[in-house]
């Protein structure tokens, strides 16, 4: 997803879960250390809570990755390059593939 805001100066990456969602919460935060190492340059907004529609009438952990600010010069443009894009897909992916395979041990380990 791109973010937006009324000022122009808003910029940076922030991943958000449903609040006590745990599941959620760890997908979140290996999902942002992933765009963070892989876009050390970007302001981290780090990891939030928030009671979206898409986080919370699932069934599953979920979280939504604000990856830009549409509103900010500098990162529309960074937008609209597909290898930006497909950078940001890549590491969203590895968070994911991260974050199931940890659940996995863990599950396993019980």
């Amino acid at each position: 997803h791109a973010n937006a805001a009324a000022s122009p100066y808003a910029e940076g990456i922030e991943v958000y879960h449903f609040p006590g969602s745990g599941a959620g919460q760890h997908a979140a935060h290996e999902i942002r250390w992933q765009l963070m190492t892989r876009f050390p340059d970007h302001r981290d907004r780090g990891v939030k809570e928030a009671n979206f529609t898409v986080l919370r009438r699932t069934w599953m952990p979920a979280v939504l990755v604000e990856c830009s600010f549409l509103s900010h010069r500098d990162e529309e443009q960074r937008l609209r390059d597909p290898e930006y894009r497909q950078q940001v897909a890549d590491s969203i992916h590895i968070g994911i593939e991260n974050f199931v395979a940890r659940r996995r041990m863990l599950t396993e380990a019980r």
